[in-house]
């Protein structure tokens, strides 16, 4: 069975003339005992952006960065180079 689930998805959505804002909250249950690493897609239409990103982990908020695909490789390919939970 996955070692990660989506336990709840909830999106709140106005739209005003062409144009629409979305807030999606996602919430993801690791059910094992074990660390657990993945990669997140969130598909987007080629028009769209994202102007902001918060993960909340035990309690904590962590405010995201919003990087080129390369930069946010780069940064990932280090931190594993390292050991280290990215």
């Amino acid at each position: 069975p996955p070692q990660v689930t989506v336990s709840r998805h909830a999106v709140e959505a106005v739209v005003d003339g062409q144009v629409a804002a979305a807030h999606v909250t996602q919430t993801f249950r690791n059910a094992s005992q074990r660390t657990a690493e993945g990669g997140y897609l969130f598909p987007l239409p080629k028009d769209a952006s994202v102007s902001d990103f918060q993960m909340t982990v035990n309690g904590t908020t962590l405010e995201g960065r919003l990087l080129t695909r390369e930069e946010a490789r780069r940064i990932y390919e280090e931190i594993v180079r390292r050991q280290l939970d990215p």
